[in-house]
């Protein structure tokens, strides 16, 4: 499609008779401009300096915490708990089979919540869980094939704690009214108490030391238990919201056996921890 272009023919000038009422209806329009207050400012000529904008509110760019400092942090974690293993049940089984005191050696896993105080002091609730199941059988029976007498001990913990974190150097700082900026490393120490779920049970082939007949049996025994701990660590800051925290804890319980364990102690629940965590601050 082609674009046509009109062109007009020369037309003789001639007065507009509504011309004269147009001005005048002009002149009075501009006569209750210049008596009325200016609602706006005129736009700068070109080359004059132009009218300074009014300042605006900038967040800063960079590494940091937008409004302050966080008010707390979360904690998933895992590592390994070393029972101290000190109480008669864990003799008698080291004595009679082939358990030894690292036997109940166990992984575990857990996590933390933590709530910031001020600078230097958090609360923090945490939930463990532990489970370990080392295979045995009797050091010095066998049964009348020559085939070892073989049975299975099983000890899981799960403690439910509440403490108080001192960090040793700040946490961090402010920057301006609007970031926060971690320290890369807050080393800390702090103890706290709770109660923790333990169950403890044997399964299997066993010896019964009165006539020496081989009986199979299944003996549990469980409960609750306080529990007190102390513990030391420090957080790795990767970024403003994320670290990596280190972790060793030592606690102390004991638990009352069962019937089915008659002139036996409580069972020693003691043991030392060390955890590797991601951390996540909200």
């Amino acid at each position: 499609m082609r674009r046509v272009e009109i062109q007009s023919r020369p037309r003789p000038a001639r007065c507009n008779p509504r011309f004269p009422l147009a001005l005048a209806a002009l002149a009075a329009a501009a006569l209750l401009a210049s008596l009325a207050p200016s609602a706006a400012v005129a736009a700068p000529a070109q080359g004059d300096p132009a009218e300074p904008s009014p300042p605006q509110t900038q967040r800063p760019s960079g590494p940091g915490f937008a409004f302050g400092a966080p008010k707390g942090y979360f904690v998933i974690k895992a590592g390994w708990l070393l029972p101290r293993a000190e109480s008669d049940i864990y003799t008698f089984n080291a004595e009679q089979l082939t358990l030894g005191l690292d036997s109940y050696n166990a992984p575990l896993f857990g996590m933390d919540i933590g709530v910031v105080v001020n600078d230097r002091v958090d609360v923090v609730f945490g939930f463990e869980f532990s489970s370990t199941a080392p295979a045995s059988e009797f050091r010095d029976f066998v049964d009348e094939f020559d085939a070892p007498i073989v049975q299975q001990t099983r000890l899981r913990q799960a403690p439910l704690t509440a403490g108080v974190r001192l960090n040793l150097v700040s946490r961090g700082r402010g920057v301006g009214n609007y970031a926060w900026v971690p320290s890369t490393v807050v080393p800390y120490v702090g103890g706290g108490g709770g109660f923790t779920w333990w169950r403890y049970e044997q399964f299997g082939d066993f010896v019964d030391f009165f006539d020496l007949t081989i009986f199979t049996d299944h003996f549990l025994t469980e409960g609750w238990a306080p529990s007190a701990h102390v513990l030391g660590g420090l957080d790795l800051s990767v970024s403003p919201r994320f670290l990596v925290n280190f972790e060793g804890r030592y606690s102390w319980a004991s638990g009352q056996l069962a019937p089915a364990f008659t002139g036996f102690e409580p069972i020693d629940l003691a043991g030392f921890q060390v955890t590797v965590g991601a951390a996540f601050r909200f």
